[in-house]
């Protein structure tokens, strides 16, 4: 699981680098990593499919939680998406984007946080097709992590 954790973090890292070098960075990547877990996601479990990591895929997940900003108690539900390999190791590069998780890499088998999620669907990252611009987003970091 560390080689695992190492290729997530080394894939954010460079994945940080091409943003901030990247005028068009499509609306889904503009305020990395607020917003852009499921593209994020998909990219990062093509790379690591491409490293011969099996078993790669995408969930879908929700949760309910209080919404302050209202005087009336109300409940507002937010959604994430994250990596789950051979359904048991979690991935995830952009659960930094919610206050209640501040590590920009996980890497683990259970999560306090992801257990507050409940699960929509999953689906194979291979069959997620990388349209314009975040294929080429996702060429450029793949050639930046080589030449590291």
């Amino acid at each position: 699981m560390n080689n695992l954790k190492e290729l997530a973090a080394l894939y954010r890292e460079n994945l940080e680098r091409v943003l901030a070098n990247t005028p068009d960075k499509g609306i889904e990547l503009r305020s990395f990593p607020g917003g852009a877990c499921e593209i994020s996601s998909i990219m990062l479990g093509h790379f690591l499919h491409g490293v011969g990591f099996k078993g790669v895929e995408l969930v879908n997940a929700s949760r309910r939680y209080r919404d302050y900003a209202y005087e009336t108690e109300s409940y507002s539900q937010e959604g994430h998406v994250w990596l789950i390999i051979n359904s048991e190791i979690i991935v995830d590069i952009t659960a930094d984007q919610f206050d209640d998780f501040d590590e920009p890499v996980c890497v683990v088998k259970k999560s306090d946080f992801h257990s507050k999620f409940t699960e929509n669907f999953r689906k194979d990252v291979k069959d997620e097709l990388l349209t314009y611009p975040y294929g080429n987003i996702f060429k450029e970091v793949k050639c930046q992590i080589a030449n590291t």
